[in-house]
């Protein structure tokens, strides 16, 4: 656009048409982050879901250190998880509605119309909900402690033996965790959650595979649109 319209600058003060140029750069840049990363309601925040406040951590993670990671272990991340990422790291969360008390709500991924994830191990009843209660984050490099997202995939991956292409990115408030599916043939983005079927052929000492997992959303974004804040009691 800049180019073709190069004579018509002709007519104008040089300041005046230098603040126009860079003006327009800086639009058509602002309109490719937002078309790069789909979900950003402005610049520094994403819209997920309206009932929930995300509090970011502290800890502040770099495009470099979610780049050596997915080197790592050989997958990259969907944008909108890398964004969320970048934004938030492992955030705590609130309701946006002051009458709505974390004490006595439960934010919920709502199961009775999922199939394959029963209430306990062996059980004939189904598990209605399960609560998020926290996210995966990058662990501050400076401090001494240091157990995040990468520690977690370390368990994962090698102790439970769960594919690598499936990375923790949540779980409640026991060991529990939901996982994001990378694997770009098997339903690439997906979050998941472990069912029956997992626990089956983990008790056979088999292999875990991606599909033995019990997706809940196709997107990373989806998920997070479809928790609802539950009332502990429901949970019965």
């Amino acid at each position: 656009m800049l180019g073709r319209g190069r004579e018509f600058w002709r007519y104008f003060d040089r300041d005046l048409v230098e603040n126009v140029r860079c003006n327009v750069l800086v639009g058509e840049y602002i309109y490719f982050l937002i078309d790069r990363w789909s979900g950003i309601n402005y610049l520094g925040s994403m819209e997920l879901n309206p009932t929930i406040k995300f509090i970011p951590s502290k800890v502040k993670v770099s495009e470099d250190q979610i780049s050596a990671f997915e080197t790592r272990i050989g997958f990259k991340f969907p944008a909108d998880y890398r964004t969320f990422l970048k934004l938030y790291n492992g955030p705590k969360m609130e309701s946006q509605n002051p009458e709505i008390d974390t004490v006595d709500f439960l934010l919920s991924i709502d199961l009775r119309n999922i199939p394959g994830i029963s209430a306990h191990v062996g059980a004939d009843s189904k598990l209605k909900f399960f609560a998020v209660s926290r996210w995966q984050s990058f662990a501050d490099p400076n401090a001494d402690y240091q157990y995040g997202l990468i520690e977690t995939y370390q368990v994962t991956s090698v102790d439970w033996r769960l594919p690598k292409s499936v990375i923790p990115i949540a779980g409640n408030v026991g060991p529990a965790l939901v996982y994001l599916n990378l694997s770009q043939n098997l339903g690439f983005s997906q979050v998941l959650l472990v069912g029956d079927t997992l626990f089956d052929r983990q008790a056979e000492s088999l292999e875990i595979r991606v599909e033995d997992f019990v997706p809940v959303a196709s997107t990373f974004t989806e998920f997070v649109a479809n928790l609802k804040w539950i009332r502990v009691d429901d949970y019965d």
